[in-house]
């Protein structure tokens, strides 16, 4: 099913991401989606649903610059990133976005602040203030004691925090959130939903989230379902 921008996500002038008669196809005659249409707002909040195998997390690809469509455009902050070159499409990642895993994927080695810090270093700050921005997020985020504890050190809710800090320390204008609260269990769940939804509101951030848990598509903005006949609103 083919809709259009507006249909799904308002006017293209005020969105952080736009994607516009994108199509994507792994097999010869069998398209994850065809002729796809995304509008997503400054500061905006939107949960994704459907089923395994519809491409949801394709489509988070495509958003990050991490596979580009068959046809079709992507934008994301008003800039096309599809027709960027691979090293481009890894500097607009470190600079404009922010990621959120089922897995966390914190490294091993360092510890919570170092993790947190790792985007802003990555810019090329210097240690002292990366340290400093990535400590008062942390803090903010109710891991003041715990900052210089290693990842196994951490209980899960805690890894899915300082991982929350570490895709927005760098002020990121999109968030992509696959599964965050996938591996958690309910109670901390909710602490983490309500985490990353906050901390992603006080920080202006526009946040697109995967998820199949229907209380976390409940505190979106918006809800949007993929399906083999494309996107469609939900209630």
């Amino acid at each position: 099913m083919s809709v259009s921008a507006n249909e799904v996500g308002g006017s293209a002038k005020t969105s952080v991401v736009v994607l516009a008669g994108v199509t994507r196809t792994f097999m010869p005659g069998r398209p994850l989606f065809t002729d796809l249409n995304l509008c997503i707002r400054a500061g905006e909040r939107v949960a994704l649903r459907g089923e395994s195998g519809v491409g949801k997390s394709t489509l988070l690809n495509l958003i990050a610059g991490l596979d580009v469509p068959d046809s079709g455009t992507v934008s994301v902050g008003g800039r096309r990133i599809d027709t960027l070159s691979a090293d481009e499409r890894a500097r607009f990642r470190r600079d404009s976005l922010g990621f959120v895993f089922q897995a966390f994927h914190l490294l091993p080695h360092l510890s919570a602040v170092q993790n947190a810090m790792l985007p802003l270093l990555l810019k090329g700050q210097g240690e002292a203030r990366a340290q400093a921005a990535a400590g008062d997020l942390l803090t903010q985020l109710g891991l003041a004691a715990r900052m210089y504890a290693y990842p196994g050190e951490l209980s899960g809710g805690e890894q899915q925090r300082v991982a929350l800090a570490r895709a927005l320390v760098h002020g990121p204008q999109l968030v992509l959130a696959d599964e965050p609260t996938g591996n958690l269990d309910p109670a901390t769940a909710r602490t983490a939903l309500a985490a990353l939804i906050d901390t992603c509101t006080s920080r202006g951030a526009a946040l697109l989230m995967v998820t199949h848990s229907a209380e976390a598509a409940a505190v979106a903005d918006r809800r949007l379902v993929l399906s083999a006949q494309g996107l469609a609103e939900s209630t």
